[in-house]
């Protein structure tokens, strides 16, 4: 029988977490679905029972979307989180990015994207699971990958081995960041590691989140196709790995402080 996993979606429109579970029922997602209309009630859900993911919007009276993702974080380290919001309140991404959002969606929902984006939660979920059935806590990430990485010994030449990791990782981010299925679970098993340990060593050796770098070696290769090509916006997002184009955009400004538009005609008029 397959497994199952708790969802809280949390909004204070009742329209958009009753569509939001229609499709979570079409799509015959393994989801148990709650759902709180603000977030005091989302956090006294939080508190007294156990989630799997946490699916929820930003602006909401009583506490809004992020500081829920706060106390959510600190009652289950383990949550997987998922925001969506209006394209126009981009400036939040960078805040849920930080948290530890796996992703930010935008309204109105895309259902392949929507469908893309639970899938991956749900599989962190059974991984999750499948470390506590194995003994092992997510949260003891120096434990868990020195037990499963092959390429990290302890003693003499580790710190040898980890650098050499850290170069096949970002050997394989540069190679591979326009495949919209380049994330973190991915490097992490293509150098036998966990996807908590690798971003424990490549945080360590460089001083920079993996996640984050990811993003910027994607919109750094974006900038370089928007100087030096004619090729349109949302195929160069696309081309660096994001088939939504208002999330490319989104993160774009994210990044250097305007849209792909504004970069490209500061560019023609330079």
């Amino acid at each position: 029988m397959e497994s199952t996993y708790a969802i809280l979606l949390v909004d204070d429109q009742v329209i958009e977490t009753g569509t939001i579970r229609t499709i979570i029922e079409n799509l015959r997602l393994p989801l148990h679905v709650s759902t709180a209309s603000n977030g005091e009630e989302a956090l006294e859900l939080l508190r007294s029972n156990s989630f799997d993911i946490l699916f929820t919007d930003i602006k909401m009276p009583r506490m809004n979307g992020l500081d829920l993702a706060r106390h959510a974080k600190l009652l289950n380290p383990s949550v997987q989180l998922i925001i969506y919001s209006a394209f126009g309140e981009f400036e939040y991404a960078k805040e849920a990015i930080d948290l530890g959002a796996i992703h930010y969606l935008l309204k109105p929902l895309d259902r392949e994207e929507f469908a893309a984006v639970m899938d991956k939660a749900i599989e962190k979920c059974r991984k999750h699971r499948e470390l506590q059935a194995s003994g092992f806590d997510d949260r003891s990430s120096s434990d868990e990958g020195v037990q499963r990485g092959s390429e990290l010994p302890t003693g003499s030449g580790s710190d040898e081995n980890t650098r050499k990791v850290v170069r096949d990782v970002q050997a394989l981010i540069q190679s591979r960041y326009g495949d919209s299925g380049l994330s973190v679970d991915y490097l992490a098993s293509e150098v036998f590691l966990s996807a908590s340990y690798l971003g424990h060593l490549f945080k360590n050796h460089t001083g920079q989140n993996l996640g984050k770098y990811i993003i910027a070696v994607r919109m750094e290769n974006a900038k370089r196709l928007l100087a030096t090509t004619h090729t349109k916006i949302a195929e160069i997002g696309q081309a660096v790995g994001y088939p939504n184009p208002s999330y490319f955009s989104m993160l774009f400004r994210m990044q250097f402080g305007c849209t792909p538009v504004q970069y490209r005609e500061q560019g023609e008029r330079s």
